[in-house]
């Protein structure tokens, strides 16, 4: 059996989030910043998830573009 102990610096991705995440690694990779197509894209979805997160969470704005993911320090 394998033990890893350091999931501060990485964690496993589960089953679900991987498959969930597959096509933002192979198909929708585009940097949402940018204007040509496969950038913009990646905005749309971008822009869909932060959506979901803010109706999930209850957040003010439905558009979800007021939602930012950071990591906590400390």
């Amino acid at each position: 059996m394998r033990v890893y102990a350091d999931n501060a610096a990485t964690t496993k991705l589960s089953p679900a989030a991987k498959e969930a995440m597959l096509p933002y690694f192979d198909e929708i990779y585009g940097n949402p910043s940018t204007l040509y197509t496969l950038g913009q894209e990646a905005a749309e979805h971008l822009l869909a998830c932060r959506t979901e997160i803010a109706q999930l969470i209850g957040a003010a704005d439905p558009r979800g573009d007021r939602v930012h993911l950071r990591r906590q320090r400390g």
